[in-house]
């Protein structure tokens, strides 16, 4: 039985390849306004993609999700993995932080700040 388009390894990795081109869309907005510049991530529920593997992303600590469905035979992908160097990802400077949104209803919001923002947001906005 050939493998379902969901068998794979589930990375956060394209989802900040999408964060960082909406900073870079939007950054010159932000800063002509003075605003924090807040970007709003989530991904399909059938991903199998959660506000964790963002988290380790960011931490940088070493995880390997893999998503099957029933019936699945194999995972169409190889698997790379690098052990010594657990993937990392830094929030550029112009990013004040991330709104990760649940895609479960009733889609709360989960807030992961930028420790290295170049402007913060206000408390009010990152109370989560």
């Amino acid at each position: 039985m050939p493998p379902s388009n969901i068998a794979g390894v589930v990375s956060a990795h394209p989802l900040v390849g999408r964060i960082e081109e909406k900073v870079r869309k939007y950054r010159i907005l932000a800063e002509e306004t003075g605003l924090p510049l807040i970007v709003a991530a989530g991904a399909h529920r059938f991903t199998g993609l959660d506000v964790r593997q963002l988290d380790d992303l960011l931490k940088g600590v070493h995880t390997l999700t893999v998503q099957l469905r029933f019936g699945d035979s194999f995972v169409h992908q190889p698997i790379a993995l690098q052990p010594g160097k657990p993937p990392r990802w830094s929030m550029p400077a112009e990013l004040a932080g991330v709104l990760w949104v649940d895609n479960n209803f009733p889609f709360s919001g989960q807030w992961r700040p930028n420790p290295d923002a170049a402007m913060r947001a206000p408390a009010e906005l990152t109370s989560f």
